[in-house]
């Protein structure tokens, strides 16, 4: 359970809760009997709180009032951490999350290569002149790519040229 609270607390801008089981069950004549003690499992969730961020505590199956009394005094004995979460992008299924960053990220090359983003490139493939639409982009690319104009200055270029 350790690393499943560890990455919650880490990727989580909400708090988290923990409410275990004294334990794991163990089958005793047909019986569910959990092996925990209460200080235990007081020391296991007080470190959850205190260095993991764990927001709110409890217990659930096993445990028992004298588990959960020295949670309460454990907890109250503690400093809470604050959690940081990274912030990042994530996709997430019930099974797996993935971030959604591409490293490097994706360089665009075809953003004004359509008539309706350029007017240039428009006039230029109602011409049909190819060899100058294929300029007009590798030029527009290169400058870009060097950082030398903005998207304003590409277009303004362009159509001067054309």
């Amino acid at each position: 359970m350790r690393e499943s609270i560890e990455y919650l607390t880490s990727h989580s801008q909400l708090p988290i809760s923990c409410i275990p089981n004294a334990g794991l069950p163990l089958n005793i004549d047909g019986e569910a009997v959990y092996p925990m003690k209460a200080d235990e499992f007081s020391q296991e969730l007080g470190d959850y709180v205190q260095n993991m961020g764990v927001r709110i505590v409890g217990g659930c199956c096993g445990t028992r009032p004298e588990h959960i009394a020295a949670l309460v005094k454990k907890v109250r004995e503690i400093e809470a951490k604050k959690p940081v979460p990274e912030g990042q992008a994530m996709l997430a299924s019930s099974v797996q999350a993935v971030q959604i960053k591409q490293s490097p990220p994706p360089f665009i090359i075809g953003e004004r290569m359509n008539a309706q983003g350029s007017r240039a490139f428009k006039r230029l493939l109602m011409a049909e002149d190819l060899i100058a639409l294929c300029r007009w982009r590798r030029t527009n690319l290169i400058l870009a790519r060097m950082g030398l104009i903005s998207a304003s200055r590409r277009r303004n270029a362009a159509t001067k040229r054309n």
